[in-house]
């Protein structure tokens, strides 16, 4: 089996046992860094949702029983959005989770 990822791989070990930089400067911005898996979606649409639906974010998390800076960071933009966590917000904002995320 052969893989792009492996000289990829190599590139890094070798530029890491010369004295190189970390290994989080050689993985892609905004991509998962579990191999095989694609980022989940930006939430971009949470906070206006949030805003509508008159709550703080306080209220939100609350009522979606997830933590106050979960919402925050996904507010900010934050990819790592946990499958689960986008059902519970968008259960609690009476939205479909397609609804939070960008079109």
């Amino acid at each position: 089996m052969t893989s792009s990822y492996l000289p990829q791989t190599r590139a890094v070990a070798t530029s890491l046992s010369n004295g190189g930089s970390t290994i989080g400067e050689h993985l892609p911005v905004n991509q998962s860094t579990i191999v095989g898996l694609d980022p989940m979606p930006r939430l971009t649409k949470l906070r206006y949702l949030r805003e509508r639906a008159a709550l703080t974010q306080d209220e939100l998390a609350e009522k979606a029983h997830v933590a106050r800076t979960t919402v925050i960071r996904l507010e900010q933009g934050d990819p790592n959005a946990n499958p689960s966590t986008v059902r519970k917000l968008a259960r609690a904002l009476k939205v479909k989770p397609a609804e939070l995320m960008d079109d």
